[in-house]
């Protein structure tokens, strides 16, 4: 990501999964937010898809719902600012990796790398919703956290974030470092 992000030569960046479709319209949508919010370093593509992960539902829900991965949503005037940004649609103003960058020793698929990026991005501008940014995001089934013989990996490499995590108000949910614990120790 460091060896593109010195090539690229465009003011925005659009970072997707590959198991996500991009409708017509989208990108013109992230334009115009871009646009319209000078104060913005980046912005989240919504998802249409409604994803249910059968009995890993209340363990995933409990990391990213309320755990200190929880991501706050504050609606202002003309947007919908967030507290950080998902991996799967996200977009950046190429300015941001003049200060920051992806952390080079999460290798491989990495959980968590969006959430730490975006919060170092967070202190170089706004984060926002992309209003009609829509995208589908589909949750490929081969992605190894999809499973329950993956989650344990998934857990493990997720607490590695822990220590950054304690100080924000989001760490008060006391369940949550516990399972990230019990998730490294199994891996």
């Amino acid at each position: 990501t460091a060896l593109a992000m010195a090539l690229l030569h465009n003011p925005r960046v659009l970072f997707l999964d590959d198991d996500v479709e991009l409708p017509a319209g989208a990108l013109a949508a992230l334009q115009a937010s871009f646009d319209a919010h000078p104060d913005a370093v980046g912005f989240q593509c919504e998802d249409l898809e409604r994803h249910d992960y059968g009995r890993l539902t209340g363990i995933l829900d409990a990391i990213f719902e309320r755990g200190f991965f929880a991501r706050s949503r504050t609606r202002r005037a003309s947007a919908i600012e967030v507290s950080w940004l998902g991996g799967f649609g996200m977009a950046y103003r190429t300015s941001v990796f003049a200060h920051e960058r992806f952390d080079d020793h999460l290798v491989g698929y990495s959980y968590g790398e969006d959430w730490d990026f975006s919060v170092r991005a967070a202190k170089y501008g706004k984060l926002y919703v992309a209003p009609g940014a829509e995208i589908h995001h589909y949750h490929s089934r081969v992605k190894p956290h999809r499973s329950a013989r993956g989650l344990p990996h998934a857990l493990g490499e997720l607490s590695l974030f822990l220590p950054q995590a304690q100080g924000r108000p989001q760490s008060a949910a006391p369940d949550c470092p516990r399972v990230m614990e019990a998730g490294r120790s199994v891996s």
